[in-house]
C-alpha cells in the first residue's frame, strides 16, 4: 500500500490527507501494487500509481528505443569556442536549412532551451568548416550521421515539462542538452503529437520524476503510434508546429523574422495603439488553438487506447512556450524593430533581414525604399538632440511615415504612456529618456540565449555617467574607420556646441526674469559642465582607439569583438565578463 503526497506540501496538508488515506482505501491518493508490476517497465520503477492498464502497455509494445532511438549527437569540448548566438555571425556564414555538411560555416545547432513546445526555439549555430575537421581533432563526432535530418529534439532539464519540436532539416544537435530522435517521413508528426500529449508527459513523470529526462527514459516509452490514428495526428501536429514557428518568427531574433506581427496591411493605416492591440489578438488566437490541438490530441490517445476512464496529469499550459506580450512588451519590441530599420538591418519594403553582412561591405541603400537608413551607421543619443540624425528624431520619423501623419502625435502619446512616461513630461521627452537610459539595458535581454549571456548587435558607445555622448553603431556595418568618423563627427562637434551653450547660458543667468527660471538655468549649466569635462575625457580615449583602426573578426563573436574597445562601451563586463581594460 502506498500513499501519494508529492503534489503536497507542508504536515499542515499532509498528515490529514495520511490519515484520510489510511481510514479510506478509496481515497485518490492511496493505492496498491504488486512489486512485481514494476518488472514490466525496463529499470524496475516504482510506479505504483499508473495502474494495471498503463503499465501493461510497457510490455504490450515495442520501446521507441527499438522504433526510433533517442541519439545524442555532438560533443563540441568548448562551447565559448565553437557556439555562436546566430545573430552574432555575418550572414553570409550561417547557414539554416542546409541538407549537406559541404562549404558549411556556421550551422544551426539544437542544444534544449527555453520549455516550448512543438516549432522551433534555437539560437545557436556551431563552427563546421572543413565538416567541423577543428572539432573532431578533440574528439569523435557521435550520432554523424544523422546531422542535418530532420527529426524531433526536446528540452530535458526543466521544472515544467519535457517539451518536444519537429527539428527542420539542416541542424547538428548536441550530445547532452540537445538530443534528436528521427522516425520514419511518415510517421514523424504523428510521433511529435503523441510526445506532446498528457498521457506521454505522465509516464514520463513516472519513468523520471526529477527535472531532467534522459534518453534513456526517453527510449524506455511503450511505442504505441502505429495503433493510433496517425493521419490525424499528424495533421494537428502540423497545425500546432506552424502556429508555433509563427509566434517564434514573430521575434526579431528568429532567423526567420520577417517584421512584427503590430506592423501589418491590416492596421498600418490606423494607429500604433490599434496596431498593437492586433498584435495582442493574433498571439492570443495562437495559444488558443494550441491547447484546442493539444486537448484533441489527448482525447484521441486514450480513446484509440481504451483508457478514457483512466486519469493522467495533463501537461502545464505554460509548457506551450508562447507568450503573450503585454502593451508595453510588444511596444518595446516595436522600438527595438525601427532601431533595426534605422540602422539598416531591416527594411520598411522588403521583408526579413536586410543587412547583417562584415564592415559594411555591400550595404545597399536602394533595398530600402523612401525611408532610408542612416548614413554612417552612428546614431547619437543624448539629452539633447544636438544632431539631426539623433536616435529620437530619427524614431519620430520611423512613426511618421508607418502611421498615418494626422495621427502622429495620438502615436507618440501612446507610445509613451505604454514604456513608463512621468507626470508632467513630453512624449517625445519620455522616448528619449527611455532610449537615452533604458533601451540598451532590454536589448542585452532580448539578444541573449537562455543560459547565455547578452550578445548585443547594437552597440552602445558611451563617454560615461553624465552621458555627455552616446550612440548606437551596429555591429555588422562597423568599420575599422567608424572610431574616427564618430570623433570628427560627433564627438568633436559636440565638444562646440556644448561650449556654445555654456557661453550661451552665462550670459543669460543674469538677466533671468525670475529665480525659478535662474535656478533652471543654473542647472543646465552645471550639467554641461560636467559633460564638458566628461567628454574631453572620452575624446582622448576615442582617438587612442581611432587611431589604431580596429577591425573585427565576427566569427570571433561579440564576447571577443566588444572586448577591443575598453571603457568605450558601456555594460563590458556584463557581456565579456569581465572589467574593462
Amino acid at each position: 500500500t502506498f500513499i501519494r503526497l508529492c503534489s503536497f506540501r507542508g504536515s499542515a496538508t499532509q498528515a490529514p490527507r495520511t490519515l484520510e488515506a489510511i481510514s479510506s482505501p478509496d481515497c485518490k491518493w492511496r493505492f496498491r501494487a504488486s512489486s512485481n508490476d514494476f518488472h514490466k517497465i525496463p529499470g524496475h520503477p516504482i510506479v505504483y500509481w499508473l495502474g494495471e492498464q498503463l503499465l501493461d502497455l510497457f510490455q504490450t509494445y515495442n520501446s521507441f528505443g527499438d522504433v526510433c532511438k533517442a541519439r545524442r549527437g555532438l560533443t563540441t569540448w568548448d562551447n565559448l569556442k565553437y557556439l555562436r548566438l546566430w545573430f552574432e555571425v555575418a550572414s553570409n556564414r550561417f547557414t539554416p536549412s542546409h541538407t549537406s555538411c559541404d562549404n558549411l560555416v556556421w550551422v544551426p545547432y539544437n542544444k534544449g532551451g527555453p520549455a516550448r513546445r512543438w516549432g522551433n526555439n534555437s539560437l545557436l549555430c556551431v563552427w563546421w568548416v572543413n565538416n567541423g575537421a577543428e572539432i573532431r581533432q578533440r574528439g569523435p563526432a557521435t550520432g554523424e550521421e544523422w546531422y542535418l535530418s530532420p527529426g524531433i529534439t526536446w528540452s530535458g532539464l526543466t521544472s515544467s515539462a519535457v517539451t518536444f519540436r519537429y527539428s527542420q532539416a539542416g541542424f547538428i544537435f548536441d550530445s547532452n542538452k540537445g538530443p534528436m530522435m528521427f522516425p520514419t517521413e511518415k510517421n514523424i508528426y504523428a510521433v511529435l503529437a503523441f510526445l506532446n500529449s498528457s498521457f506521454t508527459y505522465a509516464l514520463l513523470n513516472a519513468l523520471n520524476p526529477t527535472l531532467s529526462t534522459q534518453n534513456y527514459d526517453i527510449d524506455r516509452l511503450p511505442y504505441i503510434v502505429d495503433d493510433l490514428d496517425t493521419e490525424s495526428l499528424t495533421d494537428l501536429a502540423k497545425e500546432a508546429v506552424t502556429l508555433s514557428n509563427e509566434d517564434w518568427n514573430s521575434d526579431e531574433t528568429s532567423w526567420e523574422f520577417r517584421r512584427p506581427i503590430c506592423i501589418n496591411a491590416e492596421t498600418i493605416g490606423s494607429s500604433v495603439k490599434m496596431s498593437v492591440f492586433s498584435a495582442i489578438q493574433t498571439s492570443q488566437k495562437w495559444t488558443r488553438r494550441l491547447r484546442e490541438i493539444e486537448a484533441d490530441i489527448d482525447s484521441m490517445i486514450l480513446k484509440s487506447l481504451k483508457l478514457s476512464d483512466v486519469a493522467v496529469d495533463s501537461v502545464p499550459p505554460t509548457a506551450i512556450g508562447i507568450k503573450e506580450g503585454t502593451e508595453e512588451e510588444i511596444v518595446k519590441s516595436l522600438l527595438s524593430y525601427a532601431v533595426g530599420v534605422i540602422l539598416g538591418r531591416y527594411s520598411l519594403v522588403i521583408d526579413g533581414l536586410i543587412y547583417a553582412g562584415s564592415g559594411g561591405i555591400d550595404f545597399d541603400f536602394s533595398m530600402y525604399g523612401e525611408f532610408l537608413p542612416d548614413g554612417d551607421g552612428i546614431v547619437p543619443i543624448t539629452s539633447f538632440p544636438w544632431f539631426e540624425d539623433d536616435l529620437v528624431i530619427k524614431f519620430e520619423a520611423f512613426v511618421s511615415h508607418c502611421w498615418p501623419i494626422e495621427r502622429f502625435e495620438e502615436n507618440l502619446q501612446y507610445i509613451a504612456q505604454a514604456i513608463g512616461a512621468k507626470g508632467g513630461e513630453q512624449s517625445s521627452d519620455t522616448i528619449r529618456r527611455y532610449f537615452n537610459s533604458l533601451f540598451f539595458k532590454e536589448h542585452l535581454q532580448r539578444y541573449k540565449g537562455p543560459k547565455y549571456p547578452p550578445r548585443p548587435i547594437y552597440w552602445l558607445f558611451s563617454s560615461g555617467k553624465q552621458r555627455a555622448f552616446q550612440c548606437l553603431v551596429y555591429l555588422h556595418r562597423y568599420n575599422a574607420g567608424t572610431l574616427s568618423r564618430m570623433r570628427t563627427e560627433y564627438v568633436v562637434k559636440l565638444q562646440g556646441k556644448i561650449n556654445s551653450r555654456i557661453e550661451q547660458l552665462e550670459s543669460d543667468i543674469p538677466s533671468a526674469d525670475s529665480t525659478s527660471h535662474r535656478k533652471k538655468l543654473e542647472k543646465e549649466l552645471n550639467t554641461l559642465i560636467k559633460q564638458r569635462e566628461e567628454l574631453i575625457t572620452f575624446d582622448e580615449k576615442l582617438r587612442h582607439y581611432a587611431d589604431q583602426r580596429i577591425e573585427l573578426d565576427l566569427d570571433d563573436g561579440v564576447k571577443v569583438n566588444y572586448g577591443k574597445f575598453g571603457d568605450l562601451l558601456a555594460e563590458v563586463k556584463a557581456i565579456t565578463g569581465e572589467k574593462p581594460k
